[in-house]
């Protein structure tokens, strides 16, 4: 911790104050999951792409991962 210039106390205090990740996804319009491959983060991130190209942004919102 000492790297960033806190301390370990510091780093739990800030942690702890960050909103949980389920209510930061309940409040995105995309989602894209980062706990898999390099190949599965690659896919994702290209669906979405892929549906803001052809969406123009006015579409209703893509399931990029029906399990979050």
């Amino acid at each position: 911790m000492t790297t960033r210039g806190m301390t370990l106390a510091e780093a739990e205090a800030r942690l702890a104050a960050q909103m949980p990740v389920e209510e930061k996804a309940r409040r995105s319009q995309y989602v894209i999951r980062n706990d898999g491959t390099a190949e599965e983060l690659r896919a994702e991130a290209q669906k979405l792409v892929a549906w803001l190209k052809i969406s123009n942004f006015h579409s209703p919102t893509p399931t990029l991962n029906p399990n979050y």
